[in-house]
């Protein structure tokens, strides 16, 4: 690979090379007008290049690219932000672009959500999270379209079917690729904190059970086959919105909160108890009278394993901060790094966010990065309904913020043996770790 300077059209957002082209997802300068990919060939180390092939228009906020497993196609999640005051919130969308005759003849076709503006109300009885304002629409409300936001895209090994995390609408999309098509948009629903074994950390200590429920709000997601079975793996990292014309997140302790909340959780609103918690102050009023009877907090603080069709198979629970709880004392005395375990246990936890599935001999597994850890979190998924954590590692106090993970396989590694690539967000650093199974 050589030096690419895009530059000219503006800060990158994501990259991805297959089969000698490398393509550059670019927003507009203003994030809510369409975005561009570059398309440009492989170059050798130490080359350079900067005029890309083509410049392929795409739908606004590009956020994460990859091609098909064959390098015929590459997939774009365009996510849509609204402006700050939500007086433009373009549509999400997966731009679908045809490199077979070459980056030169690129072909983009556009996979929409418009046929699903007419079923609202089924795809909430289905646990979609559509909250989004609008400033132009007649009952206020953004249309379907307008309100999602296509975050994290995974590929079937025949490139025929894509997975597309909805992370504000806790949901995920089906892409039929070959029709540039959106098939089905799969709510993912609620996860319990009373339930044991999901308990929740407030504090940074031992997770305890309360009366919260987690949506799950997927950041990144990855896809692997066991037996012919193929299965989706989520990193549920939470995320809300935080602009002028919305924010749908407040501290508990600023809520009205039902009679019936507080007399079965005495104490729950203090600083004792779930007071300093952040959770949704949009919803939650399941009666209709002005009063918050369900806590919905951001994220699961964990990993999730579903097959194709939506159903859950696995919860990781509470696994990651009991882990995180016990093994924090062994850990190299890092006084910022507790702290920000302690103050992000109220936010939306160790906020689970790149995912990537390699397997390690016989044995498969899901490398976690852990973004208000800084650790990685690994499971062996080789019985996906029976995955376990194997170990959360810490990255140490010159990596911070985990933000994406690649997984080299043996026969791909210089060393030939498997490696785990994993880029930090706020130390601007990049860690290789060696990775042997030791049974």
């Amino acid at each position: 690979m050589g030096r690419y300077d895009v530059s000219a059209f503006g800060a990158s957002t994501s990259v991805a090379a297959s089969h000698g082209l490398v393509a550059v997802a670019v927003p507009a300068a203003e994030k809510t007008d369409p975005g561009h990919v570059l398309l440009f060939r492989s170059t050798r180390i130490g080359g350079s290049s900067s005029a890309p092939l083509a410049v392929v228009p795409v739908g606004a906020l590009p956020d994460m690219i990859t091609f098909t497993p064959d390098g015929r196609t590459i997939l774009v999640a365009n996510e849509g932000e609204p402006s700050n005051d939500y007086q433009v919130d373009p549509t999400g969308s997966i731009s679908i672009i045809d490199v077979r005759r070459g980056p030169e003849r690129a072909v983009a076709r556009v996979a929409d959500f418009a046929a699903f503006d007419a079923v609202r109300e089924k795809l909430e009885q289905f646990g979609v999270r559509l909250a989004a304002p609008s400033a132009h629409n007649s009952d206020g409300r953004a249309t379907v379209a307008e309100d999602l936001e296509p975050e994290y895209i995974t590929v079937a090994p025949d490139g025929r079917t894509a997975w597309v995390t909805l992370q504000e609408n806790n949901a995920v999309a089906v892409v039929d690729v070959p029709r540039a098509h959106v098939s089905q948009i799969i709510g993912l629903g609620l996860k319990d904190h009373h339930y044991p074994g999901n308990g929740l950390s407030v504090g940074g200590g031992e997770p305890r059970l309360w009366p919260v429920w987690g949506m799950y709000q997927p950041d990144s997601i990855a896809s692997f086959a066991v037996d012919g079975a193929t299965y989706l793996v989520t990193a549920n990292e939470g995320d809300h919105r935080a602009y002028a014309g919305l924010s749908d997140i407040a501290p508990l302790s600023e809520l009205a909160l039902d009679e019936a909340l507080l007399r079965g959780t005495p104490g729950l609103a203090g600083d004792e108890g779930l007071g300093r918690l952040m959770v949704s102050s949009v919803a939650g009023d399941t009666d209709g009278d002005g009063d918050i009877d369900r806590l919905l907090a951001f994220g699961a603080r964990s990993i999730s394993i579903w097959s194709t069709d939506g159903r859950l198979v696995y919860d990781s629970g509470d696994a990651l901060e009991r882990a995180i709880a016990q093994r924090l004392p062994q850990w190299p005395d890092d006084a910022a790094l507790r702290d920000q375990i302690g103050n992000r246990s109220f936010q939306k936890g160790p906020e689970p966010e790149g995912v990537v599935v390699g397997r390690v001999g016989p044995m498969t597994f899901a490398f976690v990065g852990l973004e208000r850890t800084s650790a990685i979190a690994v499971f062996d998924v080789t019985r996906p309904h029976e995955s376990t954590l194997v170990d959360v590692v810490p990255l140490g106090p010159r990596n911070v913020a985990p933000e994406g993970v690649a997984f080299i396989p043996a026969e791909q590694s210089p060393l030939g043996e498997p490696l785990l690539a994993v880029a930090c967000e706020v130390s601007g650093t990049t860690v290789l770790y060696r990775i042997r199974a030791t049974r």
